[in-house]
């Protein structure tokens, strides 16, 4: 089994009903590991990891492991969109990441989920409030934090 940061996994749906790991699935990246996971009944797919990130509020300088869980539907055709609400919140349970924030500034449809190695609850990036939220279609890539207060 490959881990990461600090022999920490990324998370995983283990005992959660109707998810699988994808084969060759365990993809190393600069951040460490990475595993792709699918659930065909949802049509949901997601990659988790375990990433070294900035703390908020950004600029603080602090970098912490964070697991990342990204989701999107795929159907059996091929066809990809951003998740919905109701379908990201069955992945938060799926994955542990009840508590995660999600932050999303790249570009793409995937929905983005963080939270502290160790923490409860992950804090609020002061850019949400300047973040254009994404449910369906293509997100553009924007730089929030150098909007933020």
């Amino acid at each position: 089994m490959n881990t990461t940061w600090n022999n920490l996994p990324p998370k995983r749906a283990i005992g959660a009903p109707g998810w699988f790991r994808l084969d060759m699935s365990q993809v190393v990246t600069p951040q460490g590991c990475a595993e792709a996971w699918r659930n065909l009944d949802l049509g949901l797919q997601v990659i988790t990891s375990v990433e070294l990130v900035e703390r908020n509020p950004p600029g603080s300088g602090i970098v912490a492991p964070h697991f990342h869980v990204s989701a999107i539907h795929r159907s059996g055709m091929g066809g990809q969109r951003a998740c919905t609400d109701q379908e990201l919140e069955l992945v938060r349970a799926a994955f542990g990441m009840g508590a995660a924030e999600e932050d999303n500034h790249g570009p793409g449809i995937a929905r983005h989920l963080w939270i502290l190695v160790g923490a409860d609850r992950e804090p609020a990036c002061p850019c949400k409030a300047a973040e254009v939220r994404t449910v369906e279609g293509p997100r553009v890539r924007h730089d929030a934090h150098e909007e933020a207060p």
